[in-house]
């Protein structure tokens, strides 16, 4: 008998991949893998699904963070019926026998019960010192609230980590580590931290509550930036990174979702919830940490060898976002798009465009240089290259009116 695997979530959500019970499929982040998803929670060979007669058994493959069946884990051999739900890391599977032929009607129905469970788990009204307002959103790694402090009567935003985030102690190491670093900064393009604390297992980090939309939302509401808009945006986003930088701290995941615009061009980074501090990491080798459109080469092998230059990259990716309107790498995936990545070519290269001087399109392709070593030496000199930029734009602009 063969039956059907039918992802919930993620970039593949609503794909099937149709099971052979004379093969066996092993689920993971590796390469070979026959199921592959890029998910920091999944181990290399995390599960695998082979036939037994005319059924279909799941086996965990000594995986680090274990596989669940309808929210159970498992230990030995289960045997799959019709509708089990399996979760392993970020990412949920529905077991649909072949037979079935509503499969998309019970897969909505499924995933809407998933969702459900998400926000019954989320339904806090007081935590600590603050009671929560409203939802305002979710990060990679947790949702945001607005929240008032039940003494001052102050607004802050409150990053609740999802349930799983701190499931093992490598995991609570790096919510530890992300909270401290993230106290220390004191600057005016990077959000502050105030305090973080456990909150019936979860991991919560108190933060200035800011009014705003992230530059992804911006970017999808207007549409791509003029030249000169974006570049600003840029510069501003690099004065805080490189901050960071003199703090020993790497962001690893510098993309549109996680920096702010707030009123009166309020430019600041958001979301160190994969942040690396210098000569400290806690990564696992062959880690990949980061949203894939705008991580480098190095990172998608390693995040735990990455240095300062990975953050160079994910500016450079990001600024190609604000001036064509779509990631690097928008509309390609799988080996096609690893090949491109190394090489260094965007689905859309930005000479391409003709309303994109070729001196912005030379600053974006050098910070986005597959090889680090060509890139901008640090942000220091991705800032000054940017406003430099900016100066050549302006005088430009001057000399045509």
């Amino acid at each position: 008998m063969t039956s059907r695997l039918l992802i919930m979530n993620g970039s593949s959500q609503g794909s099937s991949l149709l099971l052979d019970g004379n093969k066996t499929l092993i689920i993971g982040r590796n390469f070979d893998c026959g199921l592959r998803f890029q998910d920091a929670l999944l181990s290399n060979y995390h599960c695998c699904i082979y036939g037994i007669d005319d059924s279909f058994c799941l086996e965990d493959m000594n995986s680090t963070n274990g596989t669940k069946v309808n929210d159970q884990s498992i230990h030995d051999p289960y045997l799959l019926r019709s509708q089990d739900i399996i979760s392993l890391g970020n990412i949920n599977l529905c077991f649909i026998e072949e037979e079935q032929q509503e499969e998309q009607k019970q897969a909505t129905e499924i995933k809407k019960n998933i969702r459900e469970k998400e926000q019954n788990a989320a339904c806090f009204r007081e935590v600590g010192d603050y009671y929560i307002l409203k939802k305002l959103g979710d990060g990679a790694s947790g949702e945001i609230f607005k929240a008032k402090h039940t003494n001052s009567g102050k607004l802050f935003a409150l990053k609740i980590f999802h349930p799983y985030y701190c499931m093992d102690e490598i995991s609570m190491q790096r919510f530890v580590q992300e909270a401290k670093v993230c106290m220390k900064f004191n600057h005016p393009r990077i959000v502050k931290v105030f305090d973080f604390a456990i909150f019936y297992n979860r991991p919560v980090i108190v933060m200035e509550y800011l009014k705003g939309i992230s530059l992804a939302q911006y970017i999808s509401k207007r549409g791509t930036l003029m030249p000169q808009k974006a570049l600003r945006i840029a510069l501003y986003i690099a004065q805080g990174i490189h901050y960071a930088h003199k703090m020993g701290v790497i962001h690893r995941d510098i993309n549109p979702s996680n920096i702010f615009m707030g009123r009166g061009f309020q430019v600041k980074v958001i979301d160190f919830g994969i942040v690396k501090v210098y000569g400290e990491s806690i990564t696992l080798g062959a880690q990949t940490l980061g949203t894939m459109n705008y991580i480098p080469p190095e990172q998608i092998d390693n995040a735990k060898e990455v240095d300062f230059k990975a953050d160079v990259y994910g500016l450079g990716a990001t600024l190609y976002h604000t001036l064509l309107g779509k990631p690097p790498y928008f509309d390609i995936h799988g080996i096609h798009s690893l090949t491109l990545r190394i090489t260094g070519t965007p689905a859309q290269p930005l000479k391409s465009l003709m309303e994109i001087p070729s001196y912005i399109s030379d600053l974006v392709e050098k910070a986005m240089h597959p090889d680090k070593k060509k890139r901008f030496c640090s942000m220091e000199d991705f800032f000054y290259a940017i406003q430099n930029t900016l100066k050549r734009l302006s005088l430009e602009k001057e000399t045509t009116k």
